[in-house]
C-alpha cells in the first residue's frame, strides 16, 4: 500500500503551506522556481494554466493524515507521446521517506498505462541527490547532461536529463 495518493490539484489544496514551500529558497534551491516570489494569487494562476491542455497537476496527499505533503505536474506533448514530469515534495516531515519516490511512480504510471504515452522525462539540477535518487530508482536512464546550464547560488550546474520508455518500464513493473 502506497503511502500517498495523487488527486487532481484543486483551488483548495493551494495553501499557506504551499506558497510558503515555494517561497522557501533552501527547498527551492534547484528549482527554477527559486527565481519568482510565489503568492497565492500566482499559484492560482499557475493552477488554472493547466486548464483546457493535456497537461497535469496533482496534489500529493500523505495518506496518514489526508494531508498536502507536494505537488506533481505532467508537461504532455500528445503529438511525440511524452510526459515531462515535475516534482516537490515540500512537507519537511516526510523528505527522505519515499514519499517522493512514491508520488513519482504513481505519476509515470497515469502516463503510460491511462494515456498510453511511450516515453516519461524528467530533469534536474546534478546537486538535486534526491531527485537524481528518485529517477535512478524508478528505472529512468540517464540521457544528457547540460553541462554548466544553470547557477545555483552563483556556481554553474550541470542539469541531468531523464528518460524511461514504456517497454522499460513494463520490463520493470512485471
Amino acid at each position: 500500500m502506497s503511502d500517498v495518493i495523487l488527486e487532481p490539484m484543486s483551488e483548495a489544496h493551494v495553501s499557506d503551506a504551499l506558497v510558503g514551500w515555494l517561497n522557501d529558497k533552501e527547498l527551492m534551491k534547484y528549482s527554477r522556481q527559486r527565481l519568482f516570489d510565489h503568492s497565492k494569487e500566482t499559484s492560482l494562476a499557475y493552477l488554472r494554466s493547466f486548464s483546457g491542455t493535456p497537461n497535469h497537476y496533482w496534489a500529493v496527499i500523505s495518506t496518514a493524515g489526508q494531508r498536502l505533503i507536494g505537488t506533481l505536474n505532467a508537461y504532455v506533448s500528445i503529438e511525440n507521446e511524452v510526459g515531462d514530469m515535475g516534482l516537490l515534495i515540500g512537507d519537511v516531515s516526510v523528505r527522505g521517506k519515499g514519499h517522493g519516490r512514491q508520488a513519482w511512480l504513481l505519476g509515470m504510471n497515469y502516463l503510460f498505462r491511462e494515456l498510453g504515452l511511450r516515453k516519461v522525462t524528467g530533469g534536474t539540477s546534478a546537486l538535486n541527490r534526491a531527485m537524481v535518487t528518485i529517477f535512478e530508482r524508478s528505472g529512468m536512464i540517464m540521457e544528457g547532461c547540460r553541462r554548466e546550464q544553470e547557477l545555483i547560488n552563483g556556481v554553474p550546474s550541470d542539469v541531468v536529463l531523464y528518460g524511461i520508455l514504456r517497454r522499460e518500464w513494463e520490463e520493470r513493473s512485471n
